[in-house]
């Protein structure tokens, strides 16, 4: 089994953490995929990796960490095993203590391989792409600092669904059905549900909850407003400016990414622990 480490590395106790991590792997003769020379890989620098070879991600960060590794590690069709380095860390499967167990369970191949659908949205600029976008939590068109209300038109499959005066919309996978689109009023969806999420955000149209929609359904948001600039962003982490009449075009992509499932608890016995304080 040859096993890369991801670090976010913004926090020295992290690095400091994966050191200790890459230690214990080593005993255990395990091959471990080196950049050049280092043995951990920076989170911040995934652009110019071939990650061809490796059978396993173990990624130590929170959230936006996991979600930043999903994406580049998808093509691959490599599965990551999440640790908690963060506050909330929904998306990791152990905290730091129990990395050890954790380690001898995949080594024991003691797990679940779950795989996770991902978004892919084209901006369309009077019918040219000017932009593209993968996601595994969610795509997001909001007001961004403006406290504006935006126009917003939702087509799905080609045909009109509603117009939105709101502050967003959020298009959602069920992995990232307890992120933004929860906060927004959106319901809860199971990981491998094979659905996608349409929730907008403090609409003032009568009309406004949230729609679940195929995963095999095309869904197209027209920005209708011409006086001001809206704004898409992919997991929170991408920025794309909007301007009148842009059409964002979003599908499932033919992506998945992969994750390692522990079977230590249950979905929900997670849910309540991470969202609800339920010890």
């Amino acid at each position: 089994m040859r096993v890369a480490v991801i670090v976010n590395n913004k926090n020295n106790g992290n690095v400091e953490f994966a050191a200790s991590l890459i230690d214990y792997l080593s005993k255990r003769d395990i091959d471990l995929f080196v950049n050049g020379e280092q043995n951990a890989i920076f989170s911040n620098r995934l652009a110019n990796i071939d990650f061809h070879g490796i059978d396993i991600a173990l990624v130590l960060g929170g959230d936006g960490t996991i979600l930043t590794v999903a994406r580049e590690l998808a093509p691959y069709g490599i599965p990551l095993l999440g640790i908690n380095m963060g506050r909330m860390g929904f998306l990791c499967q152990v905290e730091k203590d129990e990395v050890h167990s954790a380690i001898d369970k995949i080594l024991q191949s003691d797990y679940i391989l779950e795989k996770r659908s991902m978004l892919s949205c084209d901006v369309k600029r009077n019918g040219v792409v000017v932009a593209g976008y993968k996601a595994l939590n969610d795509i997001v068109i909001s007001n961004g600092k403006y406290v504006r209300t935006l126009n917003l038109k939702l087509t799905i499959n080609n045909q009109i669904i509603n117009s939105y005066f709101a502050d967003g919309i959020v298009v959602a996978t069920p992995t990232g059905s307890t992120g933004y689109s929860f906060s927004a009023g959106g319901p809860i969806v199971l990981p491998d549900t094979d659905v996608v999420l349409v929730t907008p955000v403090c609409s003032h149209t009568f009309f406004s909850r949230p729609i679940i929609v195929s995963a095999q359904s095309e869904i197209s948001i027209t920005f209708l407003s011409n006086s001001q600039v809206a704004y898409l962003s992919a997991d929170g982490q991408y920025q794309f400016d909007l301007y009148e009449n842009d059409e964002i075009v979003i599908q499932v992509a033919d992506l998945q990414a992969k994750m390692i499932n522990l079977n230590n608890s249950s979905y929900f016995d997670k849910l309540h622990k991470k969202l609800c304080n339920y010890e």
